[in-house]
């Protein structure tokens, strides 16, 4: 992985809650984030946190997830933390024996949409994201 991401510590839920929050993502208030994260979120710092993706392993399918970039990040930032994500959450996949990855974009993203498809990305279905405590 290049030098501004690495893998989240199991103590530093706040900071992904911090960066969901900024962007008023509904996941945010969802889960307790002072339990110890699982192995499975990247950030982008710049010195400090910017990005977070979620990395969600699979095979034959693997997900990338909850991609949010910082509201102050700058625009240089932001896409220096998109593509670094998304190549370093891809290499992971691959690692893992993933053979595609999936994500999840809402109508409002179109500039992701943009990004995905531009890189060989293509809607799969339509539908609603669910979510439901387990525990």
């Amino acid at each position: 992985m290049n030098g501004n991401i690495r893998w989240c510590r199991p103590d530093e839920g706040l900071v992904i809650y911090e960066i969901l929050q900024s962007q008023n993502v509904a996941l945010a208030g969802q889960v307790d984030w002072l339990r110890p994260l699982g192995p499975y979120w990247l950030l982008y710092c710049d010195p400090d946190p910017v990005a977070c993706l979620m990395v969600n392993p699979g095979t034959p399918v693997g997900r990338l997830e909850w991609l949010t970039i910082h509201k102050e990040a700058t625009r240089k930032q932001t896409a220096k933390a998109v593509k670094g994500l998304c190549y370093a959450g891809g290499h992971v996949l691959r690692e893992q024996g993933s053979q595609v990855a999936a994500w999840y974009l809402t109508d409002e993203q179109e500039s992701w949409k943009r990004i995905v498809e531009k890189h060989g990305g293509f809607p799969v279905e339509k539908g609603t994201l669910y979510m439901g405590r387990v525990g």
